[in-house]
């Protein structure tokens, strides 16, 4: 099962430690490429002033004659000298006419660490490696040389640098505890509405709060909303039907009882067989019954269609009228079909088979002796029509909203029916996403009109 937060920290952390890797490569460089262009500074102001100070100092006191040098140690100290810690000791030569040494540091070697007049250069003098800045001063021949040791520029560099980066170091577990913590408290929204759900009893499908999730989250709780809504109203519509049910079948069985009750208290023959016949055509109605419940059923909204294919109305059509062909000429009713050799339609030919077959029965139920019923299936602007028309007594103009209801049948209605077939037949129209019209037929009596759209898909489950 996969983890977001796994997943986030997985991604994050080693992006932010890469990230961080990277940013303190540069900044190690960057820190040592500018403590080099500190010290040249720090080099060249030295000299500058030194260069500025000697020339002032050596002509007053005439040094310029003296024949021997003088070093920094000839010069008396007066108090003792506090060093800090990023304090460059820098060595210094002020040479006269280009091969006198007038004065240097303690630190210097006494012989010139540059050949050049200005600009920088490196040496190495002995076992010493020096970073080494000259300036000169043509009018007065003087030329003065300021270095530091190279061996105390990288301990600077590498000093500052380390400083530098340790403080990047050392967060580096701060901020992945701190990503962790951010990654868990970003998803707790997920731990409450998992927690809230778990909860609920199997009957609450109250909506979830959708203000205290984050606006990512909102669809998912949104959609989660939804099927609530829709699995409660598939639940109310089973326990209505269940109810229906019930109470429909109720007074069939009750018939059976008491027909049953009948043929073993009759005494003669006649009696006890007229009660058997009606056991036996209450049992049919109570099959029909319980037939049109299961497929009812499975014909549920949050069933939905078995499978969506493209197939032949006119071949589903036909083999429906010669299933009933028997029961039609048992009540001397005329079956025509009128339809086209090709009508392609997309849908579930089993469930379109339980549509053509309930309009055709009913049809037929409906229709007198001599009576015609008829099914037409043809193209027609972009929709295919498939009309059953008999010459029955047809339906009132202000009971056609009322028969597609379950268990609805007109009052007065004879027949076995349990008012079930048409709630079916507007189920599977439904699920296909076709139009049912209720209208007359040439012959006088109902013509059941359902308009397929060649171009809509059938919604499957």
């Amino acid at each position: 099962m996969t983890s977001i937060r796994r997943n986030l920290l997985i991604i994050l952390l080693p992006v932010v430690a890469a990230v961080v890797l990277f940013t303190s490569i540069i900044i190690y460089y960057e820190t040592r490429t500018e403590v080099n262009n500190l010290i040249d500074a720090q080099l060249t102001q030295s000299a500058t002033v030194l260069l500025n100070y000697s020339g002032h100092e050596l002509m007053e006191n005439q040094l310029y004659q003296s024949p021997s040098d003088l070093s920094l140690n000839d010069l008396p100290t007066a108090t003792p000298t506090l060093h800090h810690v990023y304090e460059q000791l820098i060595a210094f030569q002020i040479w006269l006419d280009g091969n006198q040494l007038a004065l240097r540091s303690d630190k210097s070697p006494r012989q010139p660490m540059s050949d050049l007049a200005s600009g920088f250069s490196d040496a190495t003098i002995g076992d010493h490696s020096w970073r080494v800045y000259a300036l000169s001063n043509t009018d007065l021949k003087i030329r003065v040389l300021v270095a530091i040791s190279r061996d105390r520029i990288e301990e600077l560099r590498e000093k500052i640098a380390r400083r530098t980066l340790v403080p990047i170091i050392f967060s580096l577990p701060i901020l992945g505890v701190l990503i962790w913590l951010g990654v868990s408290s970003a998803i707790n929204p997920l731990h409450r509405v998992t927690a809230e759900v778990k909860s609920r009893r199997a009957d609450d499908l109250a909506p979830v709060a959708v203000a205290a999730v984050p606006e990512e989250v909102s669809p998912l709780i949104e959609a989660l909303n939804a099927l609530f809504k829709r699995v409660e109203a598939a639940f109310d519509n089973e326990r209505r039907f269940t109810s229906d049910a019930a109470h429909e079948l109720r007074t069939p069985l009750a018939g059976l009882k008491l027909q049953a009750q009948l043929a073993l208290q009759a005494t003669d023959n006649v009696t006890r067989k007229t009660a058997l016949q009606h056991v036996i055509t209450g049992a049919d109605r109570a099959t029909h019954m319980v037939q049109q419940l299961l497929t009812i059923a499975r014909l549920a909204p949050e069933t939905g269609l078995s499978g969506a294919v493209e197939f032949n109305l006119t071949e589903v059509a036909s083999r429906v009228l010669a299933d009933i062909d028997r029961y039609a000429h048992g009540k001397n009713v005329e079956l025509k079909l009128d339809a086209s050799n090709e009508i392609k339609v997309t849908g579930d030919p089993d469930a379109i088979s339980i549509m053509i077959g309930n309009l055709v029965r009913n049809a037929v139920e409906y229709t007198p002796s001599g009576g015609t019923v008829e099914l037409y299936v043809a193209n027609s602007e972009g929709n295919t029509i498939l009309s059953v028309g008999d010459s029955g007594p047809g339906i009132p103009r202000d009971e056609r909203d009322k028969v597609f209801s379950r268990f609805y049948r007109q009052p007065g209605t004879p027949g076995p029916g349990c008012g079930l077939g048409l709630s079916i037949v507007k189920r599977i129209a439904d699920l296909h996403h076709a139009r049912i019209v209720l209208g007359e037929s040439p012959y006088g009596g109902l013509q059941v009109d359902v308009y397929f759209s060649n171009t809509t898909p059938v919604t499957t489950n």
